[in-house]
């Protein structure tokens, strides 16, 4: 009996077999290796060596900065009560739902994953900026924010690109609603502005042409900071400390810049300038005291902060929604007014959080 030339390697079977294999390789290294080069499209930094900017331009009026770390003790009960707080909200809306007793899987203290974080933004009297420093999950971030600014910019009619010094900036247009704003990331920092030509200016590398830095924000803020001080502000006539402590309170500390006597209405009104947005039951004043210099230094706390920050998101999310079914027109300005009228219902307003920063502060 003669063996068979063709031998078993040669059995069409198995040729066809081991065809199917390298076709399934070939595109298991075509798919993972695209799937690889567009996240590194998305992830990589286009702006890698370009200097930090200076934020503040000159003209704001306002100015609020956050300012968190993972160090903070209040942050981190803030952080847990705000996870309970989403726990009970999710057990309310299925307490009567068949999906009551489902696993869930549950992941707390997301925000955690993002600090420390800076958050600032800044108000003039014809526009607004804002700037998120990060220090971690860049790579998700920049993904985020290109693809973001892809799928929006399919809408010609609305979305332009500008070149900005080398910078990509993407300017959105609703002519619908009128709201505007520009967007783009420069190395770990998200900006953004009421309009293309605000950002370019924040975007314009520092110069002689910069207006001078006015000390005297600086030194009030210095004389009020607290020790573990996770936000500030200044206004016109005032300069603010925040601090989130373990009792679930902001405390604050604002001293106004005229040396004038007040009284309880008019620091009540100071306060609720630098924290706009929270009815008047939110705030307990603790002093009202003159510092060494005769200015007047109020202090005191916003109690149920965690509460007060879930109704704020709770709040937004129904105003978006309304604005959405009315075709309410939103302004392309400053976001936050100066003086907000005060609620008697403490659950119908939402609170500002603080913010802190170590930005240069011009003259105003």
């Amino acid at each position: 009996m003669s063996e068979n030339p063709a031998g078993p390697a040669k059995d069409p079977v198995v040729r066809f077999l081991i065809g199917c294999a390298v076709v399934g390789l070939v595109f298991v290294v075509l798919v993972v290796g695209g799937i690889a080069f567009l996240g590194w499209r998305l992830s990589r930094d286009e702006t890698a060596g370009r200097p930090e900017e200076v934020f503040l331009a000159g003209d704001e009026a306002r100015y609020w900065c956050l300012d968190l770390r993972p160090d903070d003790l209040g942050l981190v009960a803030l952080i847990g009560r705000l996870d309970d707080e989403a726990e009970a909200a999710r057990a309310d809306a299925l307490k009567n739902s068949p999906f009551r007793n489902f696993p869930f899987v549950r992941k707390r203290n997301q925000a955690r994953q993002l600090l420390p974080l800076k958050l600032e933004l800044a108000a003039a009297e014809d526009g607004w900026s804002a700037r998120g420093t990060f220090s971690k999950q860049l790579f998700r971030i920049r993904a985020a924010i290109k693809l973001m600014r892809f799928i929006l910019g399919r809408d010609k009619d609305n979305v332009s690109r500008v070149d900005a010094g080398g910078v990509d900036v993407t300017a959105f247009h609703d002519s619908r609603s009128g709201a505007s704003f520009a967007l783009t990331m420069v190395g770990n920092r998200v900006i953004a502005a009421n309009d293309a030509p605000r950002l370019e200016r924040n975007l314009a590398i520092p110069d002689a042409s910069r207006p001078p830095l006015d000390p005297a924000i600086a030194a009030l803020h210095d004389a009020i900071r607290f020790d573990g001080e996770d936000g500030w502000a200044f206004a016109p006539d005032a300069v603010a400390s925040f601090d989130v402590n373990a009792h679930d309170e902001l405390a604050f500390r604002i001293t106004v810049r005229s040396e004038a006597e007040m009284t309880t209405e008019q620091a009540l009104s100071v306060v609720k300038s630098m924290l706009p947005y929270l009815p008047d039951q939110a705030f307990q004043l603790d002093a009202t005291t003159r510092g060494e210099d005769g200015r007047t230094i109020v202090s005191g706390r916003v109690d149920d902060l965690a509460a007060r920050l879930g109704a704020m998101v709770l709040r937004f999310s129904a105003t978006q929604a309304e604005k959405k079914r009315s075709g309410t027109r939103s302004p392309s300005a400053t976001p936050i007014p100066p003086s907000p009228p005060p609620s008697s219902n403490p659950r119908t307003d939402t609170p500002e959080a603080p913010k802190r920063g170590e930005s240069p502060i011009p003259a105003h």
